[in-house]
């Protein structure tokens, strides 16, 4: 569970790196889109790892029922989304950037 929730965390900071890289290989245009964006993705990455942080504390804290064992397995579900869609984003901005040259916005 704290492995999926950082690694999702891990992929998004990923993809904000991608973001700037980029814009560093090729600033053809919109670098306010790709910088704004590069902070959203940090922010993405950012609450992430906040909520994995929360979620070890509530465990710490309440031993586990049949309602924390729901609670768990919907939150390993939505950190396996999380993943999953910060992988595919990421090959996405990679293929844009390494492939084409491009930034990935513009």
């Amino acid at each position: 569970m704290k492995m999926l929730g950082y690694g999702a965390s891990g992929m998004w900071l990923a993809l904000s790196a991608i973001v700037i890289v980029g814009l560093a290989l090729n600033a053809a245009g919109l670098v306010l889109v790709n910088i704004a964006m590069a902070i959203v993705f940090a922010g993405c990455s950012a609450f992430l790892a906040w909520r994995v942080r929360v979620v070890e504390n509530l465990l710490c804290g309440h031993p586990g029922g049949p309602e924390m064992r729901r609670f768990l397995i919907v939150e390993a579900f939505s950190a396996l989304a999380m993943l999953l869609v910060g992988f595919l984003l990421l090959m996405m901005a990679s293929f844009r950037v390494f492939s084409e040259g491009y930034p990935v916005f513009g």
